[in-house]
Parts: structure tokens; C-alpha cells; sequence
């Protein structure tokens, strides 16, 4: 009898022991957990800064190409060419350098965490889909960049100040003395779609091939409200257009384009290419950034 209560007793005990430590070991992953997702929440809004600031100056260049007439002049002039071109590049790279920084900082985990960071995943993949997709017609292939071009140029974009141990872009100088060796080959057809789309604006061309361009200035505004949802940053003009006219079958967030891209939106949301899936980029050199304002302010 004293064997049989002795054996009950430890049984008890062992299991009471193994409760206890699997409470222990529940709370200790519960206060991981937060303090992982409180880090990740911290690194989300530590990047979200910058990349409201490009994404604003790259918003602005799209509207000012699509929307102003650009003179004879500026596009013959070598510093207008230059400023049309090449700067329009530089716009775009630092953009995708500070989404791709955004991206290693998380280790990918932002974008799953809650609904707000999901809707950035979700408005940032819809932006690289957009800048690769080659499912339009033939002037879908203007303004194209491949995904694997996409993440070389964040890789080439992207600097490690010594000084600090931040992430950050390459500055508009050193971007210019690179840009041949560095970023010429992935840029060569987007720099060539902004001579053509500008050539066919001022011979008045029926058909301009602005479409993508149309569609991805539209995606940024709506990158915009989402990271400035209170429009702490950015005030808007309430009788100025954020977003251009609108592209047809564009599935972006505005009223005017609600219902022109539900076979568009539809076509996203099955391929399984994600701005999330890929490897993160490799980290170089220390240069000093500097981050242009756009010229519209009315976003």
C-alpha cells in the first residue's frame, strides 16, 4: 500500500513538475515573442521615415513626367537630359534601396505581423509586380525592370556608414560616377522608355506609352497613405491631383480607378512572385545620402 500511494505521489509530483515547466517555458516564448514583434514594430517605423521621403520625391518625378510638358530644350540639353534621365533613375534606385533595407531590417517578418504592416507588404509587392510585369501589350514593356534587376540595384544602392552602423543609400553623386559600371545595364531600358515616352509626348503621339508609369505613380500615393495614414508629413493640396490620370485596368486604392482592375488585382493575387521571397541583399561601402524634395508638394 505504502509502494502503491508512493508511486501515485511521485506521479503526481512528476507531472506537476512538467505543467510547470511547460507554463515556464510558454511564458518565456510569450515574452520573446512581444519583444521580437516590439523590435520589429521599432525597425518598421525607424525605415518608414525615409522611405515616405523617396517615395514622395519618385511620386512627384512620375507626376511631372506623365502630366507637364517638358520642352524641346530640356530633353537636348545635357544637364536637362541629364536632370530628365538619369536623375529620374537615381529617384527610382533610392526608392527601392530604402524598401529593400526596410525589408533586411525586418527579416522579412514585418509585412505578417498585423493588419497595418500587411497592408504595406501587400501595396509594396503590388509595386514591384508592377515594374516587372510583362503581361500588357507592347507598350508594356516600356519602364520594365526585371525583379532580379530590381534587387541588384537596391544590393548596388545600398551603404553601411561606418560612423553610425546605418543602412542607407549611395548619395545622387557618387550614384552619377557609378552609374556606367554600377547601374547602367539594369537602367538601360528604363532610361530609354523616359526618351521615348517624352519623344512621343511632343509629337502628340495618339498613343503615349505611359501606362505602367501611370499605374506605379498611383501605387506610390496609395504607399503613401500607408505610411502616413494621419498625413502628419505630407499635408495635401485639397484642390491639387495626388495621382495622374488614371491608366486603364489600374487596381490601385482611388475612387477613379475602383472597378477598372478587378481582372488586374485578380492576376496579382495568383501569382505567387512575392517582393518578399527573395534573398536579402549584401551590404557595402559608406556614403553620404542625400534625399531630394519633390517639387509638387501637394501630396
Amino acid at each position: 500500500m505504502v509502494d502503491t500511494a508512493s508511486i501515485i505521489i511521485a506521479s503526481i509530483s512528476m507531472v506537476g513538475a512538467v505543467i510547470a515547466a511547460m507554463f515556464t517555458g510558454y511564458i518565456t516564448y510569450v515574452a520573446e515573442e512581444h519583444k521580437r514583434r516590439r523590435g520589429i514594430k521599432a525597425e518598421v517605423r525607424k525605415y518608414s521615415g525615409p522611405l515616405l521621403l523617396t517615395t514622395n520625391d519618385l511620386q512627384n518625378r512620375l507626376w511631372e513626367l506623365i502630366e507637364t510638358s517638358i520642352t524641346k530644350f530640356d530633353q537636348e540639353n545635357p544637364n536637362g537630359k541629364e536632370n530628365l534621365e538619369r536623375f529620374t533613375c537615381y529617384l527610382l534606385a533610392q526608392f527601392l534601396a530604402w524598401k529593400n533595407i526596410l525589408k533586411v531590417s525586418t527579416q522579412f517578418l514585418a509585412f505578417y505581423e498585423d493588419e497595418s504592416s500587411s497592408d504595406l507588404g501587400v501595396i509594396l509587392s503590388k509595386i514591384e509586380d508592377e515594374l516587372s510585369t510583362s503581361r500588357y501589350d507592347r507598350s508594356g514593356w516600356n519602364f520594365r525592370l526585371w525583379p532580379g534587376h530590381q534587387l541588384a540595384i537596391a544590393e548596388n544602392m545600398v551603404v553601411l556608414e561606418k560612423e553610425t552602423g546605418q543602412l542607407r543609400p549611395v548619395g545622387w553623386h557618387q550614384f552619377k560616377v557609378e552609374f556606367e559600371n554600377k547601374f547602367g545595364f539594369y537602367f538601360r531600358y528604363f532610361q530609354t522608355s523616359i526618351t521615348e515616352m517624352l519623344d512621343a509626348k511632343e509629337k502628340h503621339t495618339h498613343s503615349v506609352p505611359d501606362q505602367r508609369l501611370r499605374r506605379l505613380q498611383h501605387f506610390l500615393v496609395d504607399l503613401m497613405d500607408t505610411l502616413d495614414p494621419d498625413k502628419k508629413l505630407f499635408q495635401p493640396d485639397p484642390l491639387a491631383e495626388r495621382k495622374c490620370r488614371p491608366a486603364s485596368r489600374c487596381d490601385c486604392r482611388g475612387p477613379d480607378c475602383k472597378g477598372r482592375g478587378e481582372k488586374l488585382a485578380k492576376e496579382r493575387s495568383n501569382r505567387s512572385r512575392s517582393c518578399f521571397a527573395k534573398e536579402a541583399p549584401t551590404i557595402g561601402r559608406g556614403e553620404k545620402s542625400h534625399s531630394p524634395a519633390g517639387n509638387r508638394g501637394n501630396s
